[in-house]
């Protein structure tokens, strides 16, 4: 009986852990309004897929085993010695890393986006369709310097200062 009572204050627990998933298109239908600026996900360090210039394969972040068992040495940057700018490698920002190892990081976030939220994926310098709002996804490159970061960011703001 002692064991009968475990199982029922485990499934008790369990019941109490689980809650209910919000109505988002109900919650994005009340905040309808073509005129708001757009959003723009930004993702955070590792957020970006890598891969190598010359082959286009994706280096970063690669198959589940890669993760678990690499030493990463093909990802660090170089710095030059007169400016203390890293110097450019073999691998360029490939897209933002939605999945990796079986986990979803940003792809839900964009599903969310573009379904319940409605919005449509922006090309900087190009107005949105007539009444879509707009949502942008900043990649870069998660080893760099956050300066050369906040630059490609204002250049996007820029490009598109119309829209905000």
């Amino acid at each position: 009986m002692p064991h009968l009572r475990c199982w029922f204050l485990f499934l008790l627990l369990l019941a109490g852990c689980s809650s209910p998933r919000p109505d988002l298109a109900r919650l994005y239908a009340k905040q309808e309004n073509p005129a708001q600026a757009p959003v723009i996900l930004i993702h955070g360090i590792l957020g970006s897929r890598l891969s190598d210039i010359a082959t286009g394969r994706e280096v970063w972040p690669g198959s589940t085993w890669r993760l678990l068992t690499h030493d990463y040495r093909d990802l660090t940057l170089g710095i030059d010695a007169a400016t203390l700018e890293p110097e450019p490698g073999p691998l360029q920002v490939a897209g933002i890393t939605d999945r990796a190892a079986g986990r979803d990081f940003y792809g839900k976030i964009l599903q969310v986006l573009s379904g319940a939220g409605r919005y449509v994926r922006g090309t900087p310098g190009q107005a949105a369709p007539s009444g879509r709002k707009q949502y942008y996804v900043f990649t870069y490159d998660w080893r760099q310097d956050n300066v050369v970061t906040a630059r490609a960011l204002d250049a996007l703001l820029s490009v598109d200062e119309d829209s905000f």
